[in-house]
């Protein structure tokens, strides 16, 4: 799904997401959207001040974001966490193209009165305007490229996708938008089958003793995590950590469709 990559004056009402749920999903979504264009491309901000930029309560906005979170377009990196806001980062199903820019009817009117000027003056209009676009484009280069020597803010995780990410060696201000969905995916299947941070870390010994990949020093992915537990638990009998439940014959297989899912989305994009 592809639509503007970057928006001045206004929210983006995507028709697609307008189709798939309702106008509010939408119009949330959009919103949300645009906070991840900050620049450590999360969105901080709390239920109310989304509600406040569409004219909606903070029930309904809690109601949509779980209606996108659950159908992949939004990732909430932050589940656990209870009574403060939750931190949400875009996951990359939108592709976001061009750039388009609203203004005030006292804007446009403006701009119709400059119509009556001289040809010359309309063409040194046009190009002060494009030598502003090129600057600006500059400045977001340079800015881009400033960010990419500093030090990345760092992001508090809950409990249990903490101890998944220090598990697979991922730094959660670093993780791209798949990355995160994953991360996402792999917590919520963790958290039905009633795994716990200790748990997770017992898993991580097992892995670089038992698997062959952490044998060769590599960490697990989300994914591996999960579709591995079973061999875990199999050999982890008698241990201090807890008893989790397990996965369940339907989440395992809900684990491969969605391997195989992405497997044929990344051979789609080659």
């Amino acid at each position: 799904m592809s639509f503007l990559t970057e928006v001045k004056g206004w929210t983006p009402v995507i028709d697609a997401l307008t189709k798939e749920f309702s106008l509010t999903t939408s119009a949330v979504y959009g919103v949300v959207w645009r906070y991840c264009q900050g620049e450590d491309r999360i969105c901080r901000a709390s239920l109310e001040t989304i509600g406040e930029h569409i004219g909606v309560d903070k029930a309904t906005v809690m109601r949509h974001i779980k209606k996108l979170c659950d159908a992949g377009y939004l990732v909430d990196l932050t589940p656990e966490l209870r009574n403060v806001p939750h931190i949400y980062a875009d996951a990359g199903r939108a592709k976001i193209i061009n750039l388009i820019e609203a203004q005030t009817v006292a804007q446009c009117n403006t701009s119709k009165r400059k119509k009556h000027q001289t040809v010359a003056q309309d063409n040194v209009t046009v190009a002060e305007c494009n030598k502003s676009v090129a600057q600006s484009q500059l400045k977001k280069e340079e800015k881009e490229s400033k960010k990419e020597g500093a030090r990345p803010k760092q992001i508090q995780l809950a409990p249990i996708p903490a101890a998944l990410a220090d598990l697979c060696r991922i730094r959660p201000e670093l993780m791209t938008n798949g990355l995160a969905h994953e991360v996402q995916e792999s917590t919520n299947l963790l958290q039905q089958a009633g795994i716990t941070p200790d748990l997770i870390r017992a898993f991580g010994e097992w892995w670089y003793k038992n698997d062959w990949r952490g044998r060769k020093g590599e960490a697990p992915k989300p994914r591996q995590v999960c579709e591995t537990w079973m061999q875990f638990e199999d050999t982890k009998s008698g241990n201090d950590h807890g008893q989790g439940r397990g996965f369940t014959a339907e989440q395992l297989e809900a684990i491969r469709l969605r391997e195989q899912e992405s497997e044929q989305e990344r051979r789609g994009r080659r």
